[in-house]
């Protein structure tokens, strides 16, 4: 529908958004790090304010030897930005701080820090430190020593699930609650979600009181996985290098967790517990954040393993009550309606390791960020052409390209499986009459044709080149994309 160039000399970072202000905030670095004293995988430097017609109107740059950019930014209501940063600590200063010597494997920790960009007056307006926010129970000769269970709001400078790698928290999303004046910041090394009080002045964040929370800059909540802070254990954790942390509208949280299981990875809600008249989220018996486990978990509706990312991805609750999701390192999108088995939607982003590729190609090391839906009557639209532009990828055939709708009966039980698949397809179908399956290329021919009645079987595929394919069920009009490897 519409497209922005990119800037000589810049690559796209990892965080792009539409604006109310009709502007796409986008962020972007060098792509040669180079000379970088900071870097790592989501390592940005600019933030971008780019017009429709593609004009750079303002950005705010941030990669030094003590703090850059990464990952992902927020845009807050009075069009200020939250931005994360990594800062530079050395060895020397870390160890001072109380962390142990043999975590540090890289001569230097990078605790995260979130800033508030205001680009009417051209500057960082807040700040919030972890690295105000410490705690130790290695050494007592060491600053910030103290019991990490006693203290949940403070960080565990020496947290043993953190490699010694300087990257040490890796915090990769960030959301902002209105109504709460709260910011969620997905903490993907700690695998936690940390809610940080945004009503504090600058000094309060730095210190331990005040704010609406009276807590200063300490953590207000954190919640998947209680072992941070020294009060759960192994069966206690929730998330595994979660991403995508997302405010909905009734207070809850939702984020991509991305290594819930080795084969799969889900979508994942949970309902912070707040006691609002003393403004603190309340604990269990044992010392953890309520609640005890995630309130609601999807993942993929027919095949599990179909949605599995290991890193990147995002999910979208829509206002039409369906839950928009993808799938990062597959580049592979779909909405469903959570309880009903039902896809509406299905995309593959065609990329490559950045660039094109042909239609029914495999979208392997795609390796994009998150995608995100804005309603056609979205303030940025406004009085813009919203005509197809144009397909993505290299030889399009557009009859492909149809609503996808899937519906399993309720007299019919099927299972689908491998997918990807090498020489075989099989297929467990109970059905009250028999029905033809279709495997077509990305022609849209035929390839293979079988009739099923309440039997399993497999379908011969060894024929089949690589690439993608797409069972048919015409009888109960399922449609899904399937790979050979």
């Amino acid at each position: 529908m519409h497209k922005w160039e990119g800037t000589p000399g810049k690559i796209p970072g990892t965080a792009a958004y539409l604006s109310h202000t009709r502007h796409l905030l986008r962020c972007s670095s060098k792509g040669n790090s180079a000379g970088d004293v900071i870097w790592a995988g989501g390592a940005g430097e600019f933030i971008e304010w780019v017009n429709w017609e593609g004009e750079i109107v303002y950005q705010f740059q941030l990669n030094n030897a003590k703090r850059r950019l990464h990952h992902d930014i927020a845009e807050l209501p009075n069009g200020n930005v939250l931005a994360i940063i990594w800062e530079n600590y050395s060895q020397q200063e870390a160890i001072q701080e109380g962390r142990n010597p043999n975590l540090i494997t890289e001569g230097a920790i990078w605790p995260d820090a979130l800033i508030e960009m205001n680009p009417q007056l051209d500057s960082i307006v807040w700040e919030w430190k972890a690295w105000d926010h410490l705690i130790q129970d290695f050494d007592p000769a060491k600053d910030n020593f103290g019991d990490v269970a006693m203290n949940p709001g403070k960080i565990n400078i020496n947290h043993f699930s953190a490699s010694g790698q300087a990257d040490w928290m890796h915090s990769n999303g960030v959301a902002y609650h209105e109504g709460l004046d709260l910011i969620a910041l997905s903490v993907a090394h700690f695998n936690e979600i940390w809610f940080i009080d945004h009503s504090t002045s600058k000094v309060e964040a730095s210190t331990s009181l005040g704010g609406k929370f009276d807590r200063g800059g300490d953590l207000v909540y954190r919640w998947g996985n209680p072992r941070a802070y020294k009060s759960g254990t192994v069966q206690d954790q929730q998330l595994f290098f979660q991403h995508d942390v997302q405010w909905l509208g009734d207070g809850n949280i939702s984020c991509f967790n991305n290594r819930a299981n080795p084969q799969y990875s889900t979508v994942v809600t949970f309902q912070p517990v707040l006691d609002s008249i003393n403004w603190q989220f309340l604990r269990n018996g044992t010392g953890q954040f309520l609640p005890q486990n995630v309130d609601t978990s999807f993942t993929h509706p027919i095949q599990k393993n179909k949605l599995q990312s290991s890193g990147l991805s995002s999910a979208q609750f829509l206002s039409n009550g369906n839950l928009l999701v993808f799938s990062g390192n597959q580049g592979y999108a779909f909405e469903f309606k959570p309880g009903e088995n039902k896809t509406v939607w299905e995309y593959i982003l065609p990329f490559r390791n950045g660039l094109p590729i042909s239609q029914g190609s495999i979208a392997t090391n795609n390796l994009s960020f998150k995608i995100k839906r804005y309603p056609p009557d979205f303030t940025a639209f406004e009085g813009k052409s919203l005509e197809p532009q144009g397909s993505l990828e290299l030889n399009p055939n557009p009859d492909y390209c149809a609503i996808l709708e899937t519906e399993l009966p309720q007299e019919s039980s099927l299972e689908i499986f491998p997918n990807p698949f090498s020489n075989e397809v099989k297929i467990e179908l109970h059905s009250q009459k028999e029905i033809e399956v279709q495997i077509l290329d990305y022609k849209g021919q035929a390839v293979v044709k079988e009739f099923l009645k309440d039997r399993n079987i497999s379908l011969d595929t060894s024929h089949l080149p690589a690439g993608m394919y797409f069972l048919l069920i015409p009888e109960i009009n399922y449609f899904r994309t399937m790979v050979k490897i």
